[in-house]
């Protein structure tokens, strides 16, 4: 059980002590909200880890934590024949474009970019993962390392495919 959850738990069960309601009395979660008027733990963290992520995000000091934030992609799956590499990266920067516009206005920096990252099922690259992958600051070391994840993944879902396991 995670954290917020368990916060969450504690949360409830402190406001059923405030007022003097016991879980027997079947009095819904929302109800006993509306009675405290108390703010829900999981939203304000969530509000918080988003100021906290704005304010790394807006630093200028050349401090690790912004660099992290940069890299740190929301990843999208897609597998491609190797005939639309090209097509299945504009489709996943045009998919992202409202996104990167938000976080922008929200965090308030001047700009967002959209790293599309797309290989092949068989583990081929794009002719522009190279150029993309340096906007990413991370050593070409990596690029061998995920032709290879693509492959052992496929061939795993291939080999269940074939002894039809679950």
């Amino acid at each position: 059980m995670g954290l917020i959850r368990r916060l969450s738990i504690t949360q409830r069960a402190m406001e059923r002590a405030m007022l003097g309601v016991s879980l027997r009395d079947q009095i819904t979660n929302e109800e006993i909200r509306r009675r405290t008027r108390v703010t829900d733990i999981a939203q304000r963290v969530a509000k918080l880890k988003w100021k906290w992520a704005g304010h790394i995000a807006r630093r200028t000091d050349g401090r690790w934590g912004s660099k992290v934030l940069e890299w740190r992609p929301r990843t999208d799956i897609t597998i491609p024949h190797i005939d639309n590499l090209v097509k299945a990266e504009k489709e996943k920067v045009s998919k992202y474009l409202d996104l990167a516009h938000e976080i922008t206005a929200m965090w308030n920096v001047e700009s967002t970019v959209i790293v599309p990252i797309v290989v092949s099922v068989n583990g081929l690259l794009a002719k522009s993962f190279d150029q993309h992958f340096k906007k990413l600051s991370l050593g070409c070391w990596i690029k061998g390392r995920i032709q290879k994840a693509v492959d052992l993944e496929t061939a795993r879902i291939v080999r269940r495919f074939l002894t039809l396991e679950p």
